[in-house]
């Protein structure tokens, strides 16, 4: 699928942010009976590569349509999304499931796509955990298109070389922190310079403690951070940075910077996304493997960060027959497992079969085994609250003052709901 000439043309690179309207796109003395507009994230070429051989068969099987898009990294992507949809120049645009939907859906720019879920019987391909994910206020208003696990990456040979097991409680994970620690192996690698790294371990931390709704509630301003269970988080996490289980320099690396140091061995896990797997070096991927969060509370059922990718509809475009009909393009199980390969994610559709790398399996199974899903902390809490919380992070991540974060997590909510 997904080969062939089409009628559409697309030019051969992109900008961060371009506009790309009927003369680019248009064949010479075509006539269209409708059109739609595309909003794309472009976060690599393979990116740009994917999302236009998609267009391209979808133009092959609706000659009659005019085809644009709109693209921009995740940077830009944040600051034109309002703007491309109040001024209706998408009709259907990605955005990532959690809070960015939601905020969306609340605010009446996108619409509900219950009547096509059920037309197209989507119940039938989508699991209730990835309905839930693109779903606000009992109402769906995603298509989700690719997914992906988070959990620890780790060195075998070094596990192998202190003869370490992977741990299945946070206790065991402890007890080998300090025998990495005591043979001059720094047990996690981490790059903090560009903040959001850090909050993987508030999540992470957050869920094993405290579950899925709390971690949400939280997430979304609803709890106040003096909540005694937030408190819970930032011990056991001062607990982790007081044995030095992070890298010293870690502040000074982003996190593709970080890596190096778990591929050679000067680290020997990191918690991560598995785009990390994406970036291995062909002649040391074998020797990465995988495992979830170990358990924290024997209470608490194994709930996991798998960020979303979803496709919106336009409220604005509600009636336009040509967009509803690439969503259902973007639905059908070709596309999905196509565009997921291409993309770097899993399939929705769970038809991952082809992935058989240890760290891929063991990543799937992860996912399998959750009983929810939560997005990443920055898909999950409120925009205005994003960057201070982040801050907060880092800087407790310095100076391990429980009270002095917690003070600012909750100025920061307050000041947002006043």
């Amino acid at each position: 699928m997904f080969r062939g000439n089409s009628a559409v043309c697309f030019p051969s690179a992109i900008a961060v942010l371009m506009l790309l309207f009927s003369s680019a796109l248009q064949v010479k003395a075509a006539v269209y009976e409708d059109e739609v507009n595309l909003g794309l994230l472009i976060a690599a070429n393979r990116d740009r590569e994917a999302y236009i051989e998609m267009l391209n068969e979808f133009g092959k099987q609706n000659p009659q349509l005019k085809i644009n898009y709109l693209a921009t990294d995740d940077t830009g992507f944040r600051r034109q999304l309002d703007q491309w949809l109040d001024a209706e120049l998408v009709d259907v645009t990605f955005s990532p499931a959690g809070n960015v939907l939601c905020r969306l859906a609340r605010q009446g720019k996108i619409a509900t796509l219950d009547q096509l879920w059920e037309e197209n019987n989507w119940d039938s391909v989508f699991s209730n955990h990835v309905k839930n994910a693109v779903s606000c206020d009992g109402k769906i208003y995603g298509l989700p298109y690719g997914y992906y696990y988070w959990g620890v990456f780790y060195n075998k040979l070094i596990f192998k070389q202190f003869n370490l097991s992977i741990p299945e409680t946070y206790e065991e994970l402890l007890s080998i922190n300090r025998t990495l620690s005591e043979n001059g192996v720094v047990p996690f690698t981490l790059g903090s310079k560009n903040l959001w790294p850090t909050a993987a371990w508030f999540d992470y931390l957050n869920l094993r403690l405290n579950g899925l709704n709390f971690h949400h509630q939280l997430t979304a301003g609803k709890i106040s951070f003096n909540d005694d269970k937030v408190r819970s988080i930032f011990v056991h996490w001062k607990r982790l940075i007081d044995q030095q289980t992070f890298i010293k320099n870690h502040r000074g690396l982003d996190w593709k910077q970080a890596m190096p140091f778990l591929y050679r061995g000067h680290a020997a896990m990191a918690l991560s996304g598995a785009y990390l797997a994406n970036q291995l070096p062909s002649e040391i991927e074998d020797n990465i493997g995988f495992f979830r969060f170990p358990r924290m509370n024997e209470n608490m059922p194994f709930y996991e960060n798998v960020p979303i990718e979803t496709f919106v509809l336009n409220k604005l475009s509600s009636g336009n027959k040509a967009a509803v009909e690439m969503l259902k393009m973007a639905a059908n199980n070709d596309t999905q497992v196509w565009l997921a390969k291409n993309l770097g994610y899993l399939s929705v559709y769970g038809d991952n079969k082809s992935y058989t790398t240890e760290t891929a399996i063991a990543g799937i199974r992860t996912i399998k085994q959750a009983k929810g899903f939560s997005q990443y902390f920055d898909r999950n809490t409120r925009q205005d609250m994003i960057q201070p919380a982040l801050r907060a992070f880092e800087q407790f991540m310095r100076d391990t003052d429980i009270e002095k974060a917690i003070e600012a997590l909750e100025d920061s909510r307050r000041s947002v709901l006043e």
